[in-house]
């Protein structure tokens, strides 16, 4: 099912981007299997391209309508002397169609992400889960617990994170137009005026340039973080892996080179991502692994680097760590029924999930389709320690977790009274 996220944007002209938004069990969103990045919204010309296959062919990619009566200057290889140049507004407006675009908005002091006044918004997309604070902190971790600090965020303090962005930027993140004033459909989808030094990028500022043919390497790099590959000779890297993966469980993540004049020069490849550590592989080839190892839930980016080549370049994915937490008694007795819950967390997992409980002298439980928690009851006849063991399967990622319980026979005292003897 394709969403429509309808954006107001610069003065001349009013776009409409399609984004990709399949579902699955009502509400809940599903991902085509290519996408990098988990619970994100794309855009269809990014979906397909990604996917290698037309997921909406009902549709167009992008739609991008021209108002008639503007004074339009059509010219391809000179500087328009009068009126608005049609290719530069053209190139501008090709470019938040294919994802330049934030999703992320304010109103009233509050930050919104997918709800709200503006609530058909399509959030987040692969922009929106790039872009950080001053202090280098994701947007979207300041949805809880009070969203009025998102709301002052976006009013002031964005910058696009995505690492080839920063290869691009002197390893800095760009500062992005956040005016202390929202302007929605402008604030948070353009460069900052004063933050870029190469003249091509001024073609993503909030007011156009009077004419330009090329894209700046800012820009191209905020493209390549969100998954498009760069033309031409340019090193593209691409990585691969789970959606989701179990906390405390190593997992293989794999990234390779895609470029043409890669003739085995050795190749350094640096691991980041939220909450983790730094691994470094040096004097690999075209293609590397690493185990990523997460204790905590939560959406987790996924940041790989490859240096030592002609032009360095990196990609990005975002993975859902999940963990299973079982509670209830740790001692009971023997002939009496217990109940005993699963959780998983985070408990927006979007996906359907199946429950599977196991115990020693007790038939397996399976329970398909549940939701964020599951419970089982179960009844032992005998003193012993039982171990249970519950497994969910979400997509392609198995989490166990284990809970034991004490079970103990009740015992009856039988007391034996004499007979009462009378002294005569």
């Amino acid at each position: 099912m394709k969403k429509f996220d309808t954006l107001s944007l610069w003065r001349r002209i009013a776009a409409v981007i399609p984004l990709v938004m399949l579902l699955a069990m009502g509400m809940r969103l599903a991902h085509f299997p290519q996408a990098p990045m988990i619970h994100t919204y794309y855009p269809i010309a990014l979906a397909n391209a990604l996917s290698g296959r037309d997921l909406a062919p009902e549709g167009h990619d992008i739609n991008v309508f021209f108002q008639s009566e503007r004074d339009w200057s059509f010219a391809t290889d000179t500087a328009p002397t009068t009126g608005y140049d049609f290719v530069t507004t053209a190139l501008h407006e090709l470019a938040h169609g294919l994802g330049f675009s934030g999703n992320m908005y304010e109103s009233y002091n509050i930050g919104f992400c997918g709800d709200g006044p503006y609530y058909w918004y399509p959030c987040p997309s692969p922009y929106d889960r790039l872009v950080v604070d001053s202090q280098g902190i994701p947007l979207l971790s300041y949805m809880e617990p009070d969203p009025r600090v998102l709301g002052s965020k976006l009013k002031g303090d964005a910058n696009f994170g995505g690492p080839n962005t920063m290869l691009r930027n002197n390893h800095a993140w760009i500062k992005l137009y956040t005016p202390t004033i929202w302007d929605q459909g402008t604030s948070l989808s353009h460069l900052n005026p004063s933050g870029v030094s190469s003249a091509e990028d001024t073609l993503m500022y909030p007011t156009l340039p009077s004419r330009l043919r090329a894209i700046g390497p800012v820009t191209l790099g905020i493209m390549q973080d969100m998954g498009w590959q760069a033309a031409g000779n340019a090193p593209n890297l691409t990585s691969t892996g789970p959606m989701i993966v179990g906390a405390n469980n190593p997992t293989p993540f794999t990234a390779d080179i895609l470029w043409a004049g890669y003739a085995g020069q050795p190749v350094t490849y640096t691991w980041t991502g939220d909450a983790h550590a730094i691994i470094t592989h040096t004097d690999q080839t075209s293609h590397d692994t690493a185990l990523l190892t997460w204790t905590t839930p939560g959406i987790k980016r996924v940041f790989v680097t490859a240096t030592g080549i002609a032009t360095p370049t990196a990609t990005t994915r975002a993975v859902l760590v999940a963990a299973l937490n079982v509670t209830d008694t740790l001692q009971g007795m023997a002939g009496q029924p217990y109940t005993f819950e699963a959780t998983l967390l985070p408990s927006a997992i979007g996906f359907p999930i199946t429950y599977t409980w196991e115990t020693a002298g007790q038939p397996p439980i399976t329970h398909p389709d549940g939701g964020a928690d599951d419970t089982v009851t179960w009844t032992w006849t005998v003193s012993d320690t039982q171990q249970i063991t519950v497994t969910a399967l979400v997509a392609d990622a198995t989490i166990t977790a284990t809970h034991t319980v004490h079970i103990k026979t009740i015992v009856f005292n039988h007391w034996v009274y004499l007979p009462l003897v009378q002294k005569q």
